[in-house]
């Protein structure tokens, strides 16, 4: 489990505005409106977060200066250009900010909050980001909708999430899979505006998830809410939870890297024959050992044990050296017959090849709801 100091919880909204068009003059603008985004400032500042943030500015100038109350926050915020601008809890390695990315016809709304402010609002953090986009729809109400906005976790450096995922896992091109929380504006989405997508809006919506996850609709903003709080525990199991109810009501596809049985593929970079390995990468300093599987479901012993006898000397015989060595066999069926004398070897994993000449792994590591499929 990851500290809680490495995880962050972000909150992303896109707003379309009605009239606008991707061919509007600078001169018209919305953001030439500074009242646009000093109502969605308001808003915000009705939120329990609001009174943790002390600076304000352009991001891009990297220009912050401190603020007292609303008033000020909001002129430092709504410039009337299009320019990327700010809130934050400190100048340097803020823990929680808030970003305001206008152009001609849109705000990208983008709150995150991480280490001890987000320790500070585990409990409430979901709660928040919800009233935080119900907040900033109903102050634009009348000029904007919501394309989308979702809340999801990730980890501050590897800006992934562990959690258990079906086999395969599945991605979309728009929404993350782990997403705890999904908003969906029906009153947008129901309208002519030319990125209105009512068929996903429709999908979303009307199927009811299951328990513990809620459906709440108010106002036309339907909101699928699958996490209580920000403990990892409780993220790890809504992320998992509604991968596996999201790929059902809309379309998604195959994970990068992994097949169809949900096996990962082995990315072995530049490999060459390095007896008594079959391969070798020396970028990776990891080893591949061709071995085969006996009728009997036993493996051939001469070749095993050579790969045993370089991953016990962790080196090859020129003296190049070997951190890991996986075997590899020539059926997937293979894999799951010596999986456990691989494992109680030493070996790094069993794969099998697939017929261009690729290496696939069928129990990849990770989390996962199930084991894999033999």
């Amino acid at each position: 489990m990851a500290a809680h100091d490495d995880l962050e919880m972000t909150l992303k909204v896109k707003f379309q505005f009605y009239r606008a068009s991707r061919k509007t003059a600078k001169s018209s603008a919305w953001f030439k409106q500074k009242e646009h985004l000093a109502a969605v400032v308001d808003a915000f500042a009705k939120l329990p977060l609001f009174a943790d943030l002390t600076v304000a500015g352009v991001w891009e100038r990297d220009d912050y200066r401190p603020f007292k109350n609303t008033s000020a926050a909001k002129a430092l915020v709504a410039t009337g250009r299009d320019e990327g601008t700010m809130l934050r809890s400190a100048v340097e390695g803020p823990d929680l900010t808030i970003m305001f990315m206008p152009s001609d016809d849109a705000l990208d709304l983008t709150l995150s909050c991480s280490r001890a402010l987000l320790g500070k609002h585990r409990d409430t953090i979901v709660e928040q980001y919800i009233e935080a986009t119900r907040g900033a729809r109903g102050a634009l109400a009348k000029s904007a909708g919501v394309l989308l906005a979702y809340v999801f976790p990730a980890y501050r450096v590897s800006r992934k999430f562990s959690y258990p995922r079906p086999r395969p896992p599945r991605r979309h091109p728009g929404i993350p899979m782990h997403a705890v929380v999904d908003l969906i504006d029906l009153r947008f989405h129901g309208s002519k505006h030319a990125d209105a997508q009512p068929d996903e809006a429709r999908a979303l919506t009307s199927a009811t998830p299951p328990a513990p996850a809620r459906r709440i609709e108010n106002d036309e903003l339907v909101v699928v809410q699958w996490a209580k709080n920000a403990s990892e525990a409780e993220l790890q199991r809504a992320a998992s939870e509604r991968e596996v109810w999201f790929s059902a009501q809309l379309p998604t596809l195959i994970d990068h890297g992994f097949n169809e049985q949900g096996d990962e593929l082995e990315d072995r970079g530049k490999t060459e024959p390095r007896p008594p390995l079959t391969l070798y990468s020396a970028k990776r300093r990891i080893g591949y050992k061709a071995v085969l599987v006996l009728p009997d479901g036993s493996v051939e012993p001469h070749a095993w044990n050579q790969a045993k006898r370089v991953l016990e000397k962790k080196a090859l015989a020129d003296g190049s050296p070997v951190d890991d060595v996986k075997i590899v066999v020539p059926l997937r069926e293979h894999a799951f017959m010596i999986a456990d004398e691989a494992k109680k070897a030493g070996f790094g994993g069993v794969l099998y090849p697939s017929d261009d000449g690729r290496f696939w792994n069928p129990d990849p590591p990770g989390m996962w709801r199930t084991p894999p499929a033999s």
